[in-house]
Formats: C-alpha cells, sequence, structure tokens
C-alpha cells in the first residue's frame, strides 16, 4: 500500500513538472517566428487577396467574404479605422509608407497588417498558433490529471490505513493469536470483510480448541488401553512362569513368551505413531551426530538377533545436525528392523551428507518393493504381503513411523532399489540446519 502511494505521488509530481516546464518553454520559445519567410509570405498572400475581394464590397458583406474563403479557420482576421488603429508610431509610419507591415504582437505572434480601402482601414491577420493550443490543451491535461491524482491521493489514503489495520490484524492470525479483534466497524466492504476475519477466527479458534481436546482425550485414552493391555500381559506372563513344571513344555512356552513380546511390541508401535500423529511430544532438536546414532541402533539390533549380518559405511567427518535424536533413533531402528525382517537377516546402513542435507540408506536383500506400492508401503498397518506379514509378524507400523519422523523433521523417506538392482534401499533424508541462537 506505501509502494501504491509513493506510484501516485510520483506521476503526481511529474504531471506537475512537465506542465510548469512545458509552459516556462511556451514563453520562451515561440512556434511561429514573423522573421519566417514562409510565414511572412503566406500572410502576404492572404492580404493582398483579401484585399482585392474586401475592397469593391460593402462592409457589412466582408464577414460573409472571410467565411466563405475559410481563412478564419486558421487566422483571426480584423479590420479597424485608421481612428481606431492604435499601433506604435514606427508601425504606422511605416504602414502609411509600405501600406503593408509585419510585426509582433504581444505574445511573440507574427501580425500581417494592410491598409486598403482608399487608406481608411487596417485589415490584420494573425496567424492561430495551433501547435500552441495543442500544447496549452496537453498542459491542461497534465494539469487536471495531477488534479485527480491528487484527490485519489486524498481520497484512497484513509482506505489505505483501513487496509493496513486488516493486514496487521491478517498477520496476528497468520501467528496464532486469535484474540487480535478487528478495530473497524464501519458498516461497508472494508468493515464487512474485517467483521468475517473475525467470524474465521473465531471459528478457527473453536476448531484447534476441539482438536487440542480431542487429542488430550486420544492421549488419555491410549494411556488407559496401554495400561488396560499391559496388566493382562504381566498376569500372563506370572502365569507361565508359575506353571512351568505343570506340564507345559519349553516349545510351548517359548512360543507364548514370543506371542507376549510380539504383543508388547505392537501396542508400543501403535502408541508411538499415535504420539507422533497427535502431536503429543514435543521435539527436542539438539545437534546430533547421525553416525552416532546409526552405530548405536545397529549393535542394538545385532545383539537382539545374532545371526543377522549389518553393515554400517558412516564418514569420519560427518556434518552434526539439529534433531530429535529419540525420534531419529527410533527411526533408523525401525528402518533396519524392516530390512532384516524383510531382506533375509541383511541389512546395509550408510551415511551421505552434501553440507545441505543428510541421507540415511538402508539397504536390504529382499525381494524389494514395486514402484506402485511405494507410496502405500509408508501408511500405517499396510502389510504389501499379508501371509508373509503373518508369519513374520510386526504391527505394520515400522515405516510409517520412521516417515512421520522424517515429516517432522522437514525431512523425507523415500523408498527405492538398490543400486545393484538386488533388494530394496529406503532413503531417510534431514535438513541439515542450525538452531537460532
Amino acid at each position: 500500500m506505501n509502494r501504491l502511494f509513493l506510484t501516485l505521488a510520483t506521476v503526481l509530481l511529474l504531471a506537475l513538472a512537465a506542465s510548469l516546464a512545458s509552459s516556462w518553454w511556451l514563453s520562451e520559445n515561440p512556434l511561429l517566428r514573423a522573421d519566417d519567410p514562409a510565414i511572412a509570405k503566406r500572410l502576404e498572400r492572404i492580404g493582398i487577396e483579401l484585399q482585392q475581394s474586401l475592397a469593391p464590397l460593402p462592409e457589412r458583406q466582408w464577414d460573409d467574404i472571410v467565411s466563405a474563403t475559410g481563412y478564419d479557420d486558421y487566422y483571426d482576421i480584423d479590420w479597424y479605422s485608421a481612428e481606431e488603429y492604435a499601433a506604435p508610431i514606427e508601425t504606422r509610419t511605416e504602414l502609411l509608407a509600405q501600406l503593408r507591415v509585419l510585426s509582433y504582437e504581444w505574445d511573440d505572434s507574427p501580425l500581417y497588417e494592410i491598409l486598403f480601402n482608399e487608406q481608411q482601414l487596417v485589415l490584420q491577420i494573425v496567424p492561430r498558433d495551433t501547435a500552441r493550443r495543442t500544447l496549452n490543451s496537453a498542459i491542461n491535461a497534465l494539469a487536471i490529471l495531477a488534479i485527480g491524482i491528487l484527490a485519489t491521493v486524498i481520497a484512497l489514503f484513509p482506505v489505505a490505513r483501513r487496509l493496513q489495520k486488516l493486514q496487521r490484524l491478517a498477520n496476528e492470525y497468520g501467528k496464532g493469536n486469535w484474540d487480535a479483534s478487528p478495530v473497524d466497524n464501519a458498516n461497508d466492504a472494508i468493515g464487512k470483510l474485517a467483521a468475517s476475519m473475525q467470524d474465521m477466527a473465531d471459528r478457527i479458534q473453536r476448531l484447534v480448541t476441539e482438536k487440542n481436546t480431542l487429542a488430550s482425550d486420544q492421549r488419555n485414552l491410549m494411556q488407559a488401553v496401554a495400561h488396560e493391555f499391559r496388566g493382562p500381559m504381566a498376569r500372563m506372563r506370572f502365569a507361565l512362569e508359575l506353571a512351568g513344571d505343570k506340564g507345559i513344555d519349553d516349545q510351548n512356552r517359548h512360543e507364548l513368551n514370543q506371542a507376549l513380546d510380539e504383543l508388547n511390541e505392537m501396542i508400543n508401535e501403535v502408541l508411538a505413531y499415535a504420539r507422533l500423529q497427535i502431536n503429543a511430544p514435543d521435539l527436542s532438536f539438539k545437534s546430533v551426530l547421525l553416525s552416532e546414532l546409526i552405530k548405536d541402533t545397529c549393535h542394538k539390533h545385532q545383539f537382539i538377533a545374532k545371526d543377522s549380518h549389518i553393515s554400517v559405511d558412516v564418514q569420519p567427518d560427518e556434518t552434526p545436525v539439529q534433531a530429535d535424536a529419540t525420534q531419529i533413533q527410533r527411526a533408523i531402528y525401525n528402518l533396519v528392523g524392516n530390512a532384516l525382517k524383510y531382506g533375509g537377516d541383511y541389512a546395509k546402513v550408510s551415511l551421505n551428507s552434501d553440507g545441505e542435507t543428510a541421507t540415511i540408506h538402508v539397504d536390504d536383500r529382499g525381494p524389494g518393493i514395486p514402484i506402485e506400492d511405494r507410496q502405500r508401503a509408508l501408511k500405517p498397518f499396510v502389510r504389501l504381503d499379508s501371509s508373509r506379514s503373518r508369519q513374520l509378524g510386526g504391527s505394520g507400523l515400522g515405516l510409517a513411523i520412521a516417515h512421520s519422523v522424517a515429516q517432522k523433521h522437514g525431512g523425507e523417506l523415500v523408498i527405492t532399489d538398490r543400486p545393484d538392482g538386488v533388494g530394496a534401499r529406503l532413503s531417510l533424508t534431514l535438513p541439515v540446519r542450525q538452531l537460532d541462537a
């Protein structure tokens, strides 16, 4: 808005300057000069022609004759009696001596005068300076334009101030300050717009409050469900220990304990994913070395699955990233676990950084993921091979959690093929950024 007024003010000043400059130039530079031979010759020819046409006729017919010639469209033609003729003495002397004279008017226009009708009348011819009149019209137009712009600026200034207040109000709403109230209550278009913005802010505030309430209810529900599940699970595990000597063999006991472990893991995964979706955990960004998180996570997997093969390839001169170490480690854990589960107990983890982003690649030796299924594989509770997934266990949330963690860090999780074409590659990319001081 300030730029608009600055533009209008600039145009106004330019129009006024052009008008003043043109007026001054015209006053200093007449466009028609009496010393121009062509003008002098033309005026003399017209004067002689009119003298010959008018002299034999009564004076009352002269106007009609002049109009018939058409000269009055381009010249101011008048006649005066000798008594009425008021001219400088030198002009009168020249006129009486030569019967015609070419001189200047007060505004430097050429003036041609001829004495005729027995030296009793003076015929005066002054060419109309059409160019000057055109420029005068242009100057007047510029002046009118300047006045119009000035009036527009004056009229729009209050409107601009009201719009600036609306802009500040919109900025406050953009910052989440929904309690900001509009200061414009006029019953016009701008006032109605301000009222509409207030109504919109009230609706958004209600929706945010409802969402926060719903999120709180969901957290409470998840905690209650987790508690209700873990209570019976703990009693079942305790009952298995007590029943160790009462006819349950080691194989059955192992399978029951494994089922309980899987159920417990599934509950943890569901809770973790739900917390990420409802923004329950506030991410704590700190400077972390991804290589350390990768090594620690792979060590945990290697300890649990001793028969698996995990290869780690990280650079020693790694650039730290600002991230929530707990959430990133959970994402890496899920990616490596997915590779071991579906990739033949093999996973290769590498880390690349280009100064702006850091990418963790997790490769496996499995069958890979078809291109048409890669986006779907990142959604919760999706099992691309349901029969195989039931045999291997899992909740179908591992990749969904890793994907959600990446998004909350401003990154992404992408599924591609391994460079050698054998197996899948899951790439977790994070921005390398610095915390504000």
